[in-house]
């Protein structure tokens, strides 16, 4: 299984309007809020590209986009609370809140344990800042994940948090290896799976974090059926679907393609050098290179080198459809 550096490899951009705003809540004494990009960039680019690698593994599914932005005032899609130990002031009412988890930041550690009193959560994560990032975008990814399943999506807040306990129950049981310390004499309410598949501060093991996600809802959740719209009803998530063919948009086209996993691509932009625009052009079966040809590929096809390229710089524009 392949190990990724999430800190080494460029953001992808999606194209895709299938995609949720959670925030984080800053306090001020840690990072003032001419700074908080500096904490909100790099969580948005890692989990945006993981989402991407993450979808590619994850069959009959599209795990959404998050955009994670910073909040002054709790709302019910704050998710993460990052405060000093010093600090009494911050109070969290979470009864609309679903999952809340605070991060304190100590000396460095890396534990994640029952949340205190002072902000009523799931968990609380005692964690040095190097490793803040790392820990977010982990929470966020299971978030992501955990809306890809129609029948989770649609679960209550109390209903989610059962399901919380649950993953919590199926993590121990499991014996997975959490990169970050579980306290298990004060457990809290809420463990990512992602925390099993980090084995370092930056590397991430797609294909383990997918089976264990596999494995569990197989265990827990075998008898319920996942729901997804029409590929056509996909195609209308696609950010430049103004621009494209719309014959994409008939049941007709897709009609035509066996039940499974594909990718909608389309050349974005222009590369800088004659060569890289001969491939796309070739790869595209197109005679010269232009912007806004399109193509139909098996999701497999992501895992190819060059196609990863292209979308990491941008060249290609990739959209994930499930035909069933």
């Amino acid at each position: 299984m392949n190990k990724i550096d999430y800190g080494k490899i460029g953001s992808s951009k999606n194209f895709t309007s299938n995609t949720l705003t959670r925030y984080i809540m800053i306090d001020k004494s840690i990072l003032p809020e001419e700074r908080h990009n500096e904490l909100l960039d790099p969580i948005n680019e890692q989990l945006d590209k993981l989402i991407q690698d993450v979808n590619a593994c994850s069959i009959g599914r599209v795990l959404p986009y998050i955009k994670v932005q910073r909040v002054v005032e709790e709302n019910d899609k704050l998710r993460i609370v990052i405060n000093n130990l010093d600090n009494n002031t911050m109070y969290i009412d979470r009864k609309d809140l679903s999952l809340l988890i605070n991060f304190r930041l100590p000396s460095p550690q890396k534990v994640i344990t029952v949340c205190d009193q002072l902000i009523k959560g799931d968990a609380k994560m005692i964690i040095d800042s190097k490793n803040q990032v790392a820990a977010a975008v982990d929470i966020f990814l299971d978030i992501a994940m955990f809306h890809s399943y129609s029948f989770l999506d649609k679960m209550s807040n109390p209903e989610k948090q059962l399901f919380n306990m649950y993953k919590y129950d199926h993590f121990i049981d499991n014996g997975y290896e959490s990169y970050y310390l579980i306290d298990t004499d004060n457990p809290p309410k809420f463990l990512s799976f992602a925390f099993a598949a980090r084995s370092g501060n930056r590397k991430f093991n797609v294909e383990q974090y997918c089976s264990i996600w596999e494995r569990f809802i197989k265990e827990n959740y075998n008898g319920k059926t996942h729901e997804i719209s029409a590929p056509e009803e996909q195609m209308k998530q696609h950010m430049q679907k103004d621009m494209i063919d719309k014959r994409y948009f008939t049941s007709e086209f897709w009609s035509e393609f066996p039940a499974g996993d594909y990718l909608f691509l389309r050349i974005n932009r222009e590369p800088n050098t004659n060569e890289r625009k001969d491939e796309l052009a070739k790869y595209f079966d197109v005679p010269k290179f232009h912007i806004g040809p399109t193509k139909v590929v098996p999701i497999s096809e992501y895992n190819r080198r060059f196609l990863k390229g292209m979308l990491n710089e941008h060249y290609v524009s990739a959209l994930k459809i499930v035909v069933n």
